[in-house]
């Protein structure tokens, strides 16, 4: 999270994770309610920091079989899980 985002979307300085910044509105993501603004903290309960992480932790997943993923999402201060089905 660089400091552009943090004004954009109004996050505290000590908030660590990847913010998201574009959902498909047709994809699983939108269909979960994930909106611009909202920041990814964890995958399957692994802190994740960085885009990159984002993306091993659901192509490790899909690797291993999983069909769905964890994510701790914060919104306007609020922590919630949301279970995200990989895409084949």
């Amino acid at each position: 999270i660089n400091g552009e985002l943090r004004t954009q979307y109004g996050l505290p300085d000590d908030i660590e994770g990847v913010v998201i910044t574009d959902v498909d509105p047709s994809g699983n993501a939108a269909e979960k309610g994930l909106k611009p603004g909202d920041v990814i903290l964890e995958v399957d309960q692994d802190p994740i920091a960085t885009p990159d992480e984002v993306a091993k932790r659901i192509t490790q997943s899909k690797e291993e079989g999983y069909r769905v993923v964890t994510l701790l999402v914060l919104r306007d201060g609020d922590p919630s899980w949301v279970a995200l089905r990989l895409e084949e």
